[in-house]
């Protein structure tokens, strides 16, 4: 009777000595291995480039030891090659070279094609090989059209692709986010647009047929919807008019139609829709006065159309932006003084500026930034000659300043920080089309290279930085 209780004892003091009764404890998992008595380090990594470009900076890949030194003595053959490589890309140029005192520097390596998340690869026979850290190839962005808007810029290649950029606090990227992006993306659209325009916090995009859409801020209806809802992607714009052009103003829109009728829509505080009216408007309203306009141009709070030469204005005249001779805001299109015959008009910040039949461009309106271009800072509310006497064929304004562009295809800006009289751009190349934005510029060369130039807080000009240029820079993507 007593043998059992001895023997839960024993069994009880056995179990005890080994632990939950499975057996003796792991042993610990060994330390991770050092490096081998010899391998290859990437000592300067790759960077960020462009397809088809040299790399910007060397290569450079050591022989070490395995305390990590250099072997100083070491002329073993490396080779690089791609590793991850997203999409069929090749590595070209001398991908394989004697190492001189145990490192060998790669100073002529390209890649093919664009792609993100690209590693090299280094290999030296029994030597253990080294992997890159990830990097991203870029390409130019080819495209037909630009358009500049206040934070952000779009442009086209037709019958590919639309592209945004910069500022996305509204949508007005149309990528279905608000996420800011420093370098181009394709706009969420299955649409072909045929032209684009930009403004402030929203784009707009018009087809091959006139079917305009727009993206972005909706604040008073300027997307002209209907509806007062911000769209992060393109949305049809009301009523089923045919489109050739649409601009924009801080708070309202303006459309030009192929029939030459002019259409506003969005906030009317001061008349800018034209409608005769200070009435807001969630979708188009036609423009009053049944007149055929070529050029229908809206910015901050007034609107300016060109119609068999003639020069009309409407909305806030605050610093003779109507060019009237006044300053008083009308709700319908007013003719500008001066007698001159337009063959191109625009409307900027507060000002505004033709390119008349005698080969002058005047402006007209607020000039404290000297965007008026006459050698002033003095308002003026009748068109006044830009001084220099430049040949313009085309003007552009937005912001506070403006820009010309010669038939050469050279561009002079005034204004802002250009100085109140025009002052030449330094080109890569001649542009064939130029847009203003609030406070940068874009300009497409005749082979569809795109560069831009001038503020970048919001990575505008797509060049993957928010870094103010002076002078154009290549947008990549």
């Amino acid at each position: 009777m007593t043998r059992r209780p001895r023997l839960a004892a024993l069994l009880l003091l056995a179990s005890a000595a080994c632990g939950d009764g499975s057996g003796p404890p792991p042993p610990p998992p060994p330390p991770p291995p050092g490096p081998s008595a010899h391998h290859l380090t990437f000592v300067a990594q790759p960077a960020a480039g462009l397809a088809d470009s040299t790399f910007a900076s060397a290569i450079t890949v050591e022989i070490r030891d395995s305390v990590d030194r250099r072997i100083n003595g070491a002329t073993a053959a490396v080779s690089i090659a791609l590793g991850v490589n997203p999409g069929t890309a090749t590595l070209s140029g001398s991908t394989t070279l004697n190492a001189a005192n145990g490192t060998a520097t790669f100073s002529n390596l390209k890649i093919n094609q664009r792609g993100r998340g690209y590693t090299l690869v280094a290999a030296s026979g029994s030597l253990t090989p080294d992997t890159s850290a990830a990097f991203d190839v870029f390409a130019p962005l080819v495209v037909d059209a630009v358009a500049a808007g206040d934070a952000q810029t779009c442009a086209l290649k037709r019958g590919d692709a639309t592209y945004c950029w910069g500022g996305n606090v509204s949508g007005e990227l149309g990528d279905s986010s608000n996420a800011e992006h420093l370098r181009p993306l394709r706009v969420r659209t299955d649409q072909q647009f045929d032209t684009i325009s930009a403004g402030y916090g929203l784009s707009c995009g018009i087809t091959s047929a006139g079917n305009a859409y727009c993206w972005g801020d909706n604040l008073d209806g300027r997307l002209g919807d209907s509806t007062y809802d911000n769209r992060p992607f393109p949305t049809p714009v009301h009523g089923g008019l045919s489109f050739t052009s649409i601009s924009f103003g801080f708070f309202h829109s303006c459309g030009r139609t192929t029939a030459g009728a002019a259409y506003c829509w969005g906030g009317n505080n001061v008349g800018q829709l034209g409608d005769s009216t200070n009435n807001p408007s969630p979708a188009p309203r036609l423009v009053v006065g049944g007149l055929r306009f070529t050029t229908v141009r809206g910015s901050n709070f007034h609107t300016c159309g060109l119609a068999s030469g003639d020069a009309y204005c409407w909305g806030t005249n605050l610093h003779g932006e109507l060019g009237d001779s006044t300053h008083n805001y009308y709700t319908t299109p007013q003719g500008v003084h001066g007698g001159h015959t337009f063959l191109a008009l625009v409307a900027g910040f507060s000002q505004s500026c033709g390119i008349a039949t005698d080969a002058m461009t005047y402006c007209w309106g607020l000039n404290s930034s000297g965007q008026l271009g006459d050698g002033t800072f003095t308002e003026r509310i009748v068109p006044t000659p830009v001084s220099g006497g430049h040949p313009f064929v085309a003007v552009e304004a937005h912001g506070q300043f403006v820009c010309g562009t010669t038939a050469l295809g050279f561009v002079w800006c005034w204004g802002g920080g250009y100085g109140n009289t025009p002052v030449a751009i330094t080109q890569p190349a001649p542009f064939v089309s130029i847009s203003t934005g609030f406070g940068h510029v874009c300009g497409v060369t005749a082979s569809g290279a795109l560069y831009c130039w001038g503020d970048n807080s919001n990575g505008q000009l797509g060049d993957g930085t928010k870094t103010f240029r002076s002078t154009p820079i290549r947008v990549v993507y």
